[in-house]
């Protein structure tokens, strides 16, 4: 069968006609039909053809008609020998009829799986000889292992002979991988032998942590088919912890064991049942662990000596383990941090002032919201003259950590601000400066010296920004010969959305203040602000306009106008 991987391409054939009749364009018939242009014109032809098929990425598949079969046989111990039996002999059946052709390969399987045999086209099979451990049944491993044994060359099935019940591993989800590599599955059921009398442990649930001295429950989750007594032992680290004899009904019992957690650090539990009828030994262990934590550990950072010390003695007083320092100790490395349940800001300033003992290090207002996040470990800031707001912690990575804005305000909406930054950014406010700024011809020359004058002004604007509130408006209009915006009036973006809108404008073409300063007009009447303000950054090299009838119009309209001179050389 032919196939295309780019099928679109083959439409290129349609222009063969037309290119190999243009040789005889203005041609006599005679001369057209003679063996001297028409060797050519075939020649062309097959040439043509040749170069479209290659792009249209032409091939010959044949089907694939030799098939590869893969057995997984579970060998568990909740499979009974009677079904073991039928499972090879169905198997042994299986491959001795197989075509001519077809391979078969063989997986046994329990807790693990193991490759009994090959992809082979043989059709004698001789006694199933691997021995997995047959104390669990994972078959997810078995089928990743049966995966592997299919050659690319042939069709795939992949048998599975199981009793499916599974206690280790997502066999589902192996499935699903099975089927999205085009691998044909079939299911032979095996019965597990009927289980009217059985009572198996299904989990064992224990506290992920506690803390040392604490008291905690241990949950048995029991299924049992019939009402019986059972023994339920209780193993810690390997020691009997508990051992009583419970009455088990039907379906789910919960049964519950106190314990006291004594010894820090990790600890395994194990529940062995042991019922009165039962089927399956095999199912009657569970397991699970937990972690033992010491005293909850706090560390308190005080902007002055003795600030915490009542904090301190209430806190110990609950037996937590308390360490003070001064601010400028607090940890900046989180795996030093890790170490504490909960970090405790006692009238500490972000910045150094005028009778401020310490302040935070650099690295601690960058690790502490980490702390937070990352760990989900406490912080805890506690007020004074130099703490939130007042300490310098408005918009700092702090603030955001905690559940607290630092901005003072009033108790009646404040008046807001829309502010529209009209920056330059023709040719001239790159870094060529004038030595003569009256630019009278023949009088100046331009020199290369200091900053682009347009980063100066978006510098300018990323300061001004940072003076404003979450009620402000803000834009940026940028201007050459036209006009365009690079922030759209709005409420205040965040500093990095601002700084992205701005950091792409270069400074390039001619100057039309004008139309940068109209543009801001028309945006600001649309808004409803308190105070409505422009500043233009330019180095005030532009083309002429009737500025005064313009500002005297913005100032009908309650529109105030700055303008800043951006470097030096700028034009008077």
């Amino acid at each position: 069968m032919l196939s295309f991987s780019h099928p679109p391409v083959l439409w290129l054939i349609l222009l063969l006609p037309p290119l190999l009749a243009l040789p005889f364009l203005g041609r006599s018939k005679r001369v057209a039909r003679s063996r001297s242009y028409l060797v050519p014109v075939v020649l062309r032809l097959v040439i043509g053809l040749s170069v479209m098929l290659s792009l249209a990425g032409a091939r010959w598949v044949q089907p694939v008609r030799d098939l590869t079969v893969v057995f997984v046989l579970d060998l568990s111990d909740s499979v009974p020998a009677a079904e073991r039996e039928r499972a090879e002999a169905f198997i042994r059946q299986a491959v001795a009829g197989m075509p001519a052709g077809g391979r078969a390969a063989i997986v046994a399987f329990g807790e693990d799986a193991l490759v009994e045999r090959l992809a082979s086209e043989a059709r004698d099979l001789p006694p199933i000889a691997s021995r997995p451990r047959a104390g669990r049944t994972n078959i997810s491993a078995a089928l990743r292992l049966a995966l592997a044994l299919f050659p690319e060359e042939s069709q795939k099935r992949l048998v599975l002979l199981s009793d499916g019940l599974e206690n280790m591993g997502q066999a589902l989800a192996q499935v699903n991988l099975v089927r999205a590599r085009g691998v044909e599955i079939a299911v032979v059921p095996l019965y597990a032998p009927p289980a009217e009398q059985e009572a198996y442990l299904v989990d064992l649930t224990v506290p992920a942590n506690v803390r040392r001295g604490q008291s905690f429950v241990v949950t048995a989750v029991i299924e049992s088919t019939l009402t019986q007594e059972a023994t339920l032992r209780l193993l810690g680290d390997g020691r009997l912890l508990a051992s009583q004899t419970v009455m088990l009904e039907p379906g789910t019992n919960r049964i519950q064991i106190s314990l006291n957690a004594e010894a820090t650090g990790f600890h395994r539990y194990q529940a062995e049942l042991y019922p009165a009828l039962d089927t399956l030994p095999q199912n009657n262990l569970a397991s699970g662990y937990t972690i033992v934590h010491g005293p909850p550990r706090v560390l308190i950072a005080e902007g002055q000596p003795g600030e915490a010390d009542a904090l301190r003695r209430a806190l110990e007083a609950a037996s937590f383990e308390v360490t003070v320092v001064p601010p400028h100790l607090l940890p900046t490395d989180l795996a030093v941090l890790s170490g504490y349940d909960a970090v405790v800001l006692v009238n500490v300033p972000a910045k150094a002032g005028d009778g401020v003992a310490g302040t935070l290090p650099a690295g601690a207002m960058a690790a502490l919201p980490l702390y937070v996040r990352e760990l989900g470990r406490g912080l805890v800031m506690v007020g004074g003259e130099h703490a939130y707001g007042a300490g310098g912690y408005l918009r700092t990575p702090l603030e955001r950590a905690l559940p607290v804005d630092m901005d003072v305000r009033s108790r009646t909406r404040e008046p807001n601000v829309a502010l529209v930054f009209v920056v330059d950014k023709s040719g001239s406010m790159g870094r060529c400066h004038c030595n003569d700024p009256s630019l009278l011809p023949g009088q100046y020359e331009r020199v290369e010296s200091g900053l682009p004058k347009i980063d100066i002004a978006k510098d300018a604007m990323m300061q001004a920004a940072a003076a404003l509130g979450p009620l402000d408006y803000l834009g940026v209009v940028a201007f050459d010969s036209a006009a365009r915006w690079a922030l759209p009036l709005q409420q205040l973006p965040d500093p990095a959305d601002l700084q992205a809108a701005i950091g792409g404008i270069r400074a390039d073409g001619q100057t039309n203040i004008w139309a940068g300063l109209e543009q801001a007009e028309q945006a600001l009447l649309a808004v409803d602000a308190q105070v409505k303000h422009i500043v233009l950054l330019t180095d005030g090299w532009s083309r002429s306009g009737d500025y005064a009838t313009l500002t005297a119009r913005l100032a009908k309209e309650g529109i105030t106008l700055s303008v800043v001179a951006a470097g030096q050389g700028s034009a008077e």
